[in-house]
């Protein structure tokens, strides 16, 4: 399959990465969902369809999700491909919540010197932050040429509406 774009690694590499992130981390996703059970999703059709790379049941009530696992912590979230892209992740964010199946949330996780970082973002949450920037004319700000993805920085979205981060120790790896 090919690369997902910038410096990422090709989609099989990808599948890989998420299925050992979600092993290694998986008590790590279970606390910062506040999920009873959580099931990985890689490499089936839901995720090769929506990007839905597990479920979680939080409430009683199943919620997709989707993981990028990085190699270091970069103080920041990322979201691939440019938006004149069809498959631009920005795109999937700020479609309406339909009878399609969405991830509700993301997930993106990062070991540190003593632990793990953990992003969680809801989804429709912060989609309103991004409609903002498209409506400001403001979103390409974020854009990262030479990664071909949207990042956005902590120190810029740390107070925006569906941001969470969870720097949690080594108990959770």
């Amino acid at each position: 399959m090919e690369n997902r774009g910038g410096l990422n690694i090709d989609y099989i590499e990808g599948f890989k990465l998420e299925e050992k992130g979600f092993k290694r981390y998986y008590k790590a996703i279970k606390h910062v969902l506040n999920a009873t059970e959580i099931e990985s999703t890689a490499r089936t059709m839901i995720d090769k369809s929506t990007g839905i790379d597990l479920t979680a049941k939080i409430q009683g009530r199943c919620v997709g999700v989707s993981l990028r696992v990085r190699n270091k912590d970069y103080n920041s979230f990322t979201l691939n491909r440019h938006e004149s892209d069809k498959h631009s992740e920005i795109n999937k964010w700020t479609n309406k919540r339909t009878n399609n199946i969405k991830p509700a949330y993301h997930l993106q996780i990062a070991p540190t010197k003593n632990g793990v970082k953990v992003w969680r973002i809801n989804i429709d949450a912060f989609s309103l932050f991004i409609k903002r920037q498209i409506n400001a004319s403001s979103l390409n700000s974020f854009y990262n040429s030479r990664l071909k993805c949207y990042e956005f920085p902590n120190r810029i979205v740390s107070e925006v509406a569906g941001v969470t981060v969870f720097e949690l120790n080594n108990s959770f790896t």
